[in-house]
């Protein structure tokens, strides 16, 4: 999508975003710093044409930061969720994902589908997007090439045996999902948090648990939800779950 940072799939590309525009934050706010003490010092010392030289940069240096956050989404460019049907691929990927295939059929799911990001081979041309498929090499994400141009993921997804959610193995850990028929959505992770999510999602994010453990509070925050009124959508297609991955990426 790691949304999300291609992420450990696309959420790790949106947490490096995320860690990105933090650190932009920090700069920007040191520089404002820094050039607002300079232009006192030169306000003192009479040379006010050094002080608005110095303006003049930090506003560039303002403006390219800005501007950094959609040059590496634009240096990622299009990531398309697909559905696998490759069987050598799928084999690779069950393999990476054994010990949590087996924690979450302990729990009654059944896998229903493989599912991948895509990205343009070409942009491995680009730093940023070459750092991403770097360190997801070395998590362990399970990788192929498409047609000689495009690099495509994979992970498993599997289904509860009541339907009411979808569970997603990567290298940063589980992910729950339960769609409502009003639009909400529940997301429990045992990864990461749950800023910037907006009212429509609903996050459950609890770093280290156990799967079992995300799992009972992921029921837990269901029911909570159903007692308010709420209905389950019960959608097990793959396009409904890639329209609830794309939510939760989007953040919208």
């Amino acid at each position: 999508m790691e949304r999300e940072q291609l992420e450990a799939n696309a959420q790790s590309i949106t947490q490096t975003q995320r860690k990105t525009a933090s650190s932009i934050k920090t700069v920007v706010f040191w520089i404002l710093v820094m050039a607002g003490i300079f232009v006192l010092r030169s306000e003192k010392s009479g040379t006010h044409s050094r002080g608005l030289l110095v303006l003049a940069i930090a506003a560039m240096a303002i403006l390219v930061l800005g501007l950094l956050p959609l040059l590496l989404q634009w240096s990622i460019g299009t990531i398309g969720l697909v559905q696998i049907s490759s069987p050598e691929f799928e084999q690779r990927i069950r393999t990476r994902y054994q010990a949590d295939t087996s924690a979450l059929e302990e729990l009654g799911f059944y896998h229903l589908f493989f599912a991948g990001d895509d990205i343009s081979i070409f942009r491995l041309l680009l730093i940023f997007p070459l750092l991403v498929v770097f360190s997801m090499g070395r998590k362990g994400v399970p990788m192929t090439v498409q047609n000689g141009t495009r690099l495509r993921t994979g992970n498993p997804v599997f289904l509860s045996r009541d339907k009411t959610a979808f569970a997603h193995p990567n290298t940063l850990g589980i992910t729950f999902h339960t769609a409502f028929q009003d639009g909400t959505l529940l997301v429990s992770k045992n990864f990461g948090d749950d800023t910037r999510y907006i009212s429509a999602i609903v996050g459950n994010s609890q770093p280290g648990v156990s799967i079992g453990n995300l799992w009972t509070a992921h029921q837990e925050r269901l029911q909570t939800l159903v007692a308010e009124g709420r209905r389950i959508s019960g959608q097990t297609s793959f396009q409904a779950y890639a329209e609830i991955v794309h939510k939760d990426q989007t953040r919208n």
